[in-house]
């Protein structure tokens, strides 16, 4: 099954170096408005793992680039079904760890009980780590907004002198001070996106 994930740029799924995930490193796991790490807990024990699991998108693109946050990268796996622990319904989980924690409460809206289950965005996948040899990893680059990646293959089959009048293009948008300041600074990252991805000096 394909799935996405996404991690810091420093994060490597192909590396042989990282053998485990650490939860406690989350942003949520020593927040106490959040009941994350009871609830992780009681997640992996009802799906006979440890806590060194790794959370997927079952569809593409799911993943809200946030202002400020840290340069994120996407990777795209074929997870064999029977590697996947188990599917997360989104929406539900996101509620039970918003609240107080009962060891009690029931999970039935939060795992997907039958097989097949079809990709959607509301639905995760959660993957034992690190990744057995049947699985496929591919790295698909830094997270951008829609279109760059498409736009960037189509560059790349092109001459040179139509990659430096997009680059001009970009240019002239992140100088331009009648634009909004989000505007320029987006302009201004494409290029950047453009010039690294086309090798472009």
């Amino acid at each position: 099954m394909r799935l996405w994930t996404y991690h810091p740029a420093s994060f490597r799924l192909d590396d042989p170096r990282i053998t485990t995930i650490d939860p406690s490193r989350g942003e949520y796991w020593n927040d106490s408005s959040f009941c994350y790490e009871a609830a992780l807990r009681k997640l992996c024990r009802l799906l006979s793992a440890d806590l060194s699991i790794l959370w997927c998108f079952t569809a593409p693109g799911c993943w809200v680039l946030a202002d400020g946050a840290p340069v994120s990268v996407e990777w795209e796996l074929d997870v064999p079904d029977e590697k996947i622990l188990g599917f997360i319904r989104v929406w539900p989980w996101n509620n039970f760890i918003s609240r107080s924690f009962d060891d009690a409460d029931d999970f039935s809206e939060i795992l997907v009980a039958g097989r097949p289950v079809t990709p959607a965005t509301e639905i995760s996948a959660v993957v034992r780590f690190p990744l057995s040899a049947e699985c496929r990893i591919e790295c698909l680059g830094k997270i951008v907004p829609p279109g760059w990646r498409e736009e960037l293959q189509m560059l790349r089959g092109r001459d040179r002198a139509l990659q430096e009048r997009y680059r001009k293009m970009y240019r002239m948008q992140a100088a331009d001070n009648s634009a909004s300041a989000v505007a320029r600074k987006l302009a201004a990252q494409r290029v950047e996106y453009l010039e690294e991805g086309l090798g472009l000096v």
